[in-house]
């Protein structure tokens, strides 16, 4: 069981645990309030008191970067998010949530935008420099233009971010993916009804789910569904944590135990793997190498999941026992560096011996193992190195004699002997003689190849070889040209016929080649070497074992090189467009070079939309504004561009500007519940405005292109 000491205890339950930067740990209490703890020794560095927080088990998150911390504040007066700026324990911001009381809060890895999940089902995101909403990335269940199958209880029950996409899970168990800064193909996935309560990210193509059942299940994004699923004995799952680099699980319900699981292998390694003692209310990393768990009884445990420090010392002392024995009683250590640095130390230390013994110098190769003979793990393969060269007088004998059945009867009971020099120069001897002897064979001379193999003849394994040399030469003479030609259909043929064909040294380089052409095509391709990457491919056409991938590849292939194309052109709508009907383009270094582009792009224009210079936004984006896979994205810019230009009439009590604006507006994006908070202040202000029943329907985030083809006024008011 990993190492566990107890970091903090507070007067009431752990509601929220959070890594941050610089080696910090958040944490929310249910009584105490809010602390900063720094370092391995939990050392206190700040400590709040809010008195109007009331958390809920989510409701409340820190900034990754340790300067902000925000929570949900619902209450009869309305319902809004507040923003504390840690440095001066002052509230730096607070967003008005209106009808949207909030269940989860979180910060992206950037620090730049709150994103909230609300019990009417919505993920809305917020910028930390801001009061405005930015933008509503999904609706749970999916959205629809009447609120009637609305249900009357909804929820978003967990989100996990990528380096480039955002995943939430709420209502129906359906998770949403989206690419945060573009919010083009946004993939909905229903692996089922039950409630998810956490996701994480194992990589651009799987994520992880727990929900409430507890079912954890590997989903392919881009299959857009489940592909296998785990029951997990430890009762609804709430936590799940990605151990790097092992790619191994921790996986927590609200028990009192954590669960380690194998993901790649879809098998549960312990079901107990730590026990704490009291229920878990939050789980998270602190360091690369250690979790912090907050129980129910308001103890933080602190627990190091990887006690290198005690293994390299271990290894340092020449403990090598010790060392492995830490390793064996934890799983995750198996796929560490340190673990693997020490199983090559082994290795080459066997190397060593190895040399040794066939040199005669036994007590040498015994000291260099003498550290690992007690390990259990590597006993057995000690004490089989010690136990074959205990014969090696006996296999030089018989190899000098040229007994070689015997020699390699010998080498099969003891295969250490097979890795000294005098086997493998035995067997670069035969492979020499046969291929003189096919040679012969190839000419009739049936019995030149009899005396050239006559002291192999009686050696098993060399037997089905003489047997084609003598008896069915045509095959090899087939197999000989088809090596020649790397004609891949007559080898498949050919080796069918014959497997143990397949077994040759030959064989094996050739198919090694073939193997590796996919990488090979896929560097042309990413280096823009076209012209060799379509001649790989048709390669493929005619490798049996990798024709399947040529119909993907060629498709691939022509879509990169169009890529190449409309970018050496400066076609950049038509680039965005292909690169997001095409995800598989993605991973191109071009490709990558530009969606970098648009990242700061999208920086300029929401800077530019929160002081209401449409202008401004239509200048940096140029043709890009009437980008069709990405409109949502450029939608969601101009409603606050332009919800800021109502902003402005209405704080210069301008309010005949402000109704035109708001008709203009509804006009172009139909209602939502920024600008019904907004027609809510413009009646107070004395201008009645009732929208009519076409006004009050929720649109799709996208007809305002559809409307103006990306053709939209500087001000809202100049729309026609």
């Amino acid at each position: 069981m990993p190492l566990m000491k107890k970091c903090l205890r507070a007067n009431s339950s752990i509601v929220q645990l959070q890594e941050l930067h610089d080696d910090q740990l958040g944490v929310v209490t249910a009584k105490d309030g809010i602390y900063i703890l720094q370092g391995e020794n939990c050392k206190i560095s700040t400590r709040m008191r809010i008195d109007e927080l009331r958390p809920f088990e989510h409701g409340v998150a820190f900034s990754p970067d340790g300067r902000y911390f925000c929570f949900a504040h619902n209450t009869s007066k309305g319902n809004a998010i507040r923003v504390i700026d840690i440095a001066t324990k002052k509230l730096l911001r607070s967003y008005a949530t209106q009808d949207n009381p909030i269940g989860l809060l979180s910060f992206d890895p950037s620090s730049t935008y709150i994103i909230a999940g609300t019990t009417t089902g919505r993920v809305m995101v917020w910028r930390i420099d801001s009061n405005n909403l930015m933008a509503r990335l999904s609706s749970f269940p999916e959205y629809t233009p009447t609120l009637f199958s609305a249900p009357t209880q909804n929820y978003i029950s967990a989100i996990a971010y990528s380096p480039t996409h955002i995943a939430t899970a709420g209502y129906g168990g359906s998770v949403v993916i989206t690419n945060f800064h573009t919010q083009a193909n946004t993939k909905r996935i229903k692996p089922g009804k039950v409630r998810i309560n956490s996701i994480l990210f194992l990589d651009d193509q799987y994520i992880v789910t727990g929900n409430e059942h507890g079912v954890i299940e590997l989903i392919d994004i881009k299959e857009n569904q489940p592909i296998q699923q785990l029951v997990a004995p430890i009762g609804p799952i709430h936590h799940l944590l990605l151990i790097r680099p092992s790619g191994l699980i921790l996986a927590a319900s609200k028990f009192n135990h954590i669960a380690l699981i194998d993901i790649k292998n879809m098998r549960i390694i312990d079901d107990e793997y730590i026990t704490l003692p009291s229920p878990i209310r939050s789980l998270c990393f602190t360091g690369k190498e250690r979790i912090a768990v907050g129980l129910e009884s308001g103890t933080i445990a602190q627990v190091e999941l990887l006690p290198y420090a005690e293994i390299k010392e271990s290894i340092d002392n020449g403990d090598f026992e010790h060392a492995y024995a830490v390793s064996e009683a934890e799983p995750i250590i198996k796929e560490s560096p340190q673990y693997k640095a020490m199983d090559r130390q082994f290795q080459r230390d066997y190397d060593k011996a190895l040399l040794a013994y066939s040199r005669g110098s036994d007590e040498e190769a015994e000291e260099l193992l003498r550290a690992f003979r007690a390990v259990p793990n590597k006993k057995k393969i000690v004490q089989g190195l010690s136990s074959a060269f205990s014969r090696y007088s006996k296999f030089q004998h018989l190899l000098k004699e040229k007994r070689y059945a015997a020699v390699y009867g010998l080498a099969e009971q003891y295969p250490p002997l097979k890795q000294t020099y005098i086997y493998k120069r035995l067997e670069e001897q035969w492979d020499e003689l046969y291929v003189d002897a096919q040679a012969l064979a190839f000419k009739g001379h049936t019995s030149q190849v009899k005396t050239l193999l006559k002291d192999f003849i009686t050696v098993p394994a060399k037997n089905p070889y003489i047997r084609l040399l003598l008896h069915h030469t045509q095959i090899l003479i087939d197999f000989s040209k088809a090596l020649h030609a790397q004609d891949y259909v007559a080898l498949k043929q050919v080796t069918e016929q014959e497997p143990i064909l397949k077994e040759t040294l030959s064989y094996r380089s050739v198919i090694h080649a073939a193997d590796g052409l996919i990488e090979s095509i896929m560097s042309a391709i990413r280096s823009n070497r076209f012209n060799k990457a379509h001649l790989l491919t048709e390669k493929l056409q005619d490798i049996p074992h990798l024709a399947h991938h040529h119909e993907h590849t060629a498709r691939l292939l022509k879509k990169a090189k169009r890529l190449y194309e409309i970018h050496t052109d400066k076609m950049t709508l038509q680039y965005y467009e292909l690169l997001d009907r095409s995800q598989d383009l993605a991973d191109l270094p071009q490709a990558k070079a530009v969606e970098k582009a648009w990242k700061r792009i999208m920086i300029r224009c929401e800077k530019e939309a929160l002081i209401g210079n449409t202008a401004e936004i239509k200048s940096i984006l140029g043709p890009l504004i009437d980008l069709p896979t990405r409109a949502e994205k450029i939608g969601n810019i101009l409603r606050v561009s332009y919800q800021m230009q109502i902003k402005y009439y209405l704080a210069h009590k301008q309010y005949i500007q402000t109704r035109t604006a708001i008709v203009h507006y509804l006009s172009l994006f139909g209602m939502d519940n920024e600008i019904r908070q907004l027609i809510r202040h413009l009646n107070k202000a004395g201008m009645p405005f009732t929208p009519d029943e076409e006004q009050e329907v929720h649109r799709p985030r996208t007809l305002w292109r559809t409307l103006t083809h990306g053709d939209v006024p500087d001000n809202i008011i100049m729309l026609s």
